[in-house]
């Protein structure tokens, strides 16, 4: 995790923002799935003037073309551990001068259920209370002239903890307050590390959702894959 998505209009994500910066041509979702590599809206380190379409799957800066295909395809392309970027070889440099904001306005996780034996993965899908878009911290790196990203972890908050029960972990939720420091290469390491917590409680709010996000043949991109179990028609 987490590995499904969501990313909001242009004007919802311009309301969460100072009027000066500019948000660059990117393609929303009701649902994006990572390893489609599909362009999410991204605030570098390197430019906070503005939010630009960036590839999710970070790739390192001097890989092979061989070896960029091959890391593509693996979970840690899409996801790294924020406690562990500043000591990882494969994203200390990025760590220390290319981190990023990266905008969704909910994701997807699974509740493991024991049900007839067997163990059942329950969809859920996780927004803010207002449905207003917020800020993941991430990583990025620039590939063959394409940018890259991923979207860093952390231990999970309580209602985390119930629904991703089992490794029990959760995006790494930056409230705006935090956003310039995260973005300042400038910003000493211990401080950067101390900003690595759960989301607090009481900010998130969840729901169980249908099967269709991972139906084979099915438009997952849809206003129906984020409806309440039920409720989706």
């Amino acid at each position: 995790m987490c590995y499904r998505a969501s990313t909001p209009p242009k004007k919802e994500l311009a309301k969460i923002l100072d009027k000066e910066i500019k948000i660059g041509d990117y393609q929303a979702h009701y649902h994006t799935a990572g390893f489609a590599h599909e362009a999410l809206p991204v605030m570098l380190s390197s430019d906070t003037s503005r939010v630009q379409p960036v590839i999710w799957g970070y790739v390192p800066e001097h890989a092979g073309a061989g070896f960029a295909e091959d890391f593509l395809k693996k979970p840690y392309s899409l996801n790294a551990k924020a406690e562990t970027i500043f000591s990882v070889a494969l994203y200390k440099h990025a760590a220390a001068s290319q981190r990023c904001l990266i905008f969704v306005d909910g994701f997807f996780e699974w509740k493991h259920v024991q049900k007839a034996g067997k163990v059942d993965k329950v969809p859920h899908y996780i927004q803010m209370p207002d449905h207003k878009p917020f800020a993941l911290g991430g990583l990025w790196s620039e590939y063959q002239g394409a940018k890259h990203c991923n979207i860093l972890t952390t231990a999970a908050n309580k209602l985390m903890t119930s629904i991703h029960n089992t490794k029990k972990r959760m995006p790494f939720i930056l409230p705006e307050n935090e956003w310039e420091q995260w973005l300042d290469v400038k910003a000493p390491e211990d401080a950067v590390k101390e900003m690595i917590q759960p989301f607090p409680e009481g900010f998130l709010e969840a729901h169980e959702i249908s099967r269709m996000i991972t139906a084979r043949n099915v438009d997952a991109d849809v206003p129906e894959v984020q409806e309440p179990l039920g409720k989706a028609s």
